[in-house]
Parts: C-alpha cells; sequence; structure tokens
C-alpha cells in the first residue's frame, strides 16, 4: 500500500531531464515516486524482477470529489456547485472517472520496476475512499 493521493506521469520532454528547477507537474511526479520507494522501504517490501511478474494488480483510490457538473449556463460555460456530504457517501467505492488518466497511473510502474517491458498482464482501476491511496498486489512466479 502506498499512502497519499496517486499522481499520474506528466509528458515530459528532454529539457525535463537537465531543467532545474524542473516544471511543477514533473516536480510533483518526482516526489511522488520518491514517497513511493521510501513507503515500500518502510513496509519492507521485496519487489520481484519484473521477468517473474505474472499479474500486477493496481488499484488507485481517491477521495470523493468537491465539486461536481450542474448543467451548462447560457453561454455554454459548465456550471458546478459543490456536493454534499449525502452525494460524498454515496461515491464511496465507486469507479472514479476524473483525471489521472489511467494510463498515466500505469506509467507510474518507473517507480517500482527498472525495466517494466516484461510486465504483460496488469488489472487497473481507479475507486473513490476517504483515504486516497495506492495499492499494488504482484503475483509472481518464484524462481527455483
Amino acid at each position: 500500500m502506498i499512502p497519499g493521493l496517486p499522481i499520474g506521469k506528466p509528458r515530459q520532454t528532454k529539457r525535463d531531464v537537465w531543467l532545474n528547477p524542473p516544471r511543477p507537474p514533473v516536480q510533483k511526479y518526482r516526489d511522488w515516486c520518491d514517497k513511493v520507494r521510501e513507503s515500500i522501504k518502510e513496509q519492507e517490501v521485496v519487489i520481484p524482477p519484473a521477468a517473474s511478474i505474472q499479474h500486477i494488480n493496481w488499484t488507485a483510490y481517491f477521495p470523493p470529489c468537491e465539486r461536481v457538473q450542474d448543467g451548462r449556463t447560457k453561454s455554454g460555460k459548465i456550471r458546478y456547485r459543490k456536493t454534499t456530504l449525502a452525494e460524498k457517501g454515496t461515491m464511496l467505492g465507486e469507479l472514479y472517472r476524473r483525471k489521472p488518466d489511467i494510463d498515466n497511473i500505469a506509467k507510474c510502474w518507473d517507480c517500482l520496476f527498472d525495466e517494466d517491458e516484461a510486465i504483460a498482464f496488469c488489472t487497473l482501476r481507479k475507486e473513490y475512499s476517504q483515504t486516497p491511496r495506492t495499492e499494488v498486489r504482484i503475483t509472481y512466479e518464484e524462481s527455483v
């Protein structure tokens, strides 16, 4: 389990490699990766080599939204309103259909694996929860 709000990997350019300080979204992602590595060390989790992995079950949990879409104005702009406590309660356990995109969350494997091209089967899921976190379950083949 990785505590904290899951972050999607931003689009990076060659400039982001040497730019100091990096752009805010890149810095935010790098800080999150450091947090992931730190929490793995604290939990004493051993990450298996990517070639031995059979399946990864990756679930990202996000807090309920503060605002929801409430129609459109006459000029066509989207109108938002605050969510009520009852609405937030009904969101818990439902699928999260907002940003970050699920493919950007999947790119966060760079935090866990040096070479992730051997990963062939995974399940990705985004849900609402009171405590934002990321849960990763890895099924792997033990080497003989």
